[in-house]
């Protein structure tokens, strides 16, 4: 009975999130079913510390609460601080994972052998990339150059490093996605963030775009990265206006309704459109 309703309580958010788009104003979701997806995951979590998925279910619907809500910026940031811990705890949970199944010691594995020991986990895969992303936006509202300095950018990096070793196809690209966003747009600090590479960030955001050609969101990181970092700036102009003319998936309405209206500012900005 108990391990029912603990099923119970995770698939109730699963239902919640799917549903997050009900009663959308275009590119702002109406709060009740995530924050209700959030409800049922925070239960779930309380009631079996071991389950992974949830988990990362959970930093996935936080993710689409502060930024597909319309919160303010202040709420946003306490939503990221206060799911930090659970991050953390869920990527400890999967580098000791890797750690039994090397023999090595958690905190010195490097990411190419977490991913190796941890190669077609798709619940690991998973955690590892909505940890990069929670820490990605927790950077991007506590300002970039904060968040270089307290080595988030590199914390970032690597666990999009051990997305892409585990399974690069996750997320339809995910981990090539935040990898090539992380080197397109972080700032470069000496003694922080020398490693950045905008021409990696290029390599890595056609990856990406090459694994999930019709995500729109790859087309449209590919695009700004072209327009700022290469000559070619027609093949940028053309991927946005693909990103205009695209129908929104049925499973990413509300993100793919922001996106298209993220491409309309940049071709109106860039005069091409």
């Amino acid at each position: 009975m108990q391990t029912l309703h603990l099923g119970s309580s995770e698939n109730a958010g699963d239902d919640h999130y799917r549903r997050r788009a009900d009663s959308r104003k275009g590119e702002t979701a109406d709060p009740r079913e995530i924050d209700a997806a959030l409800d049922a995951y925070e239960a779930a979590m309380q009631k079996d510390r071991g389950n992974r998925d949830v988990r990362w279910k959970y930093l996935r619907a936080v993710y689409f609460k502060a930024e597909y809500t319309g919160m303010a910026a202040e709420k946003k940031a306490a939503l990221y601080e206060r799911t930090l811990p659970i991050a953390e705890e869920a990527v400890a949970g999967e580098r000791k994972r890797a750690a039994q199944k090397t023999g090595g010691r958690a905190a010195a594995l490097e990411p190419q052998e977490i991913g190796r020991a941890l190669a077609g986990d798709a619940t690991s895969a998973e955690t590892f990339f909505w940890n990069a992303v929670t820490w990605g936006q927790w950077a991007l509202v506590h300002g970039k150059l904060s968040a270089v300095r307290q080595g988030v950018a590199a914390r970032i990096r690597d666990d999009a490093r051990i997305t892409i070793a585990i399974d690069p196809k996750m997320e339809d690209g995910g981990g090539y996605r935040v990898l090539g966003r992380l080197h397109a747009v972080s700032p470069k600090v000496v003694f922080f963030t020398g490693w950045v590479d905008r021409e990696e960030g290029l390599r890595n955001l056609r990856q990406a775009h090459d694994t999930a050609p019709g995500n729109l969101v790859n087309q449209f990181f590919l695009a700004e990265a072209i327009h700022e970092f290469t000559e070619d700036k027609s093949a940028a102009v053309d991927l946005l206006k693909a990103v205009l003319g695209a129908a929104p998936h049925p499973d990413h309405l509300v993100e793919d309704a922001r996106i298209q209206a993220d491409a309309r500012r940049d071709l109106e900005k860039w005069g091409a459109l």
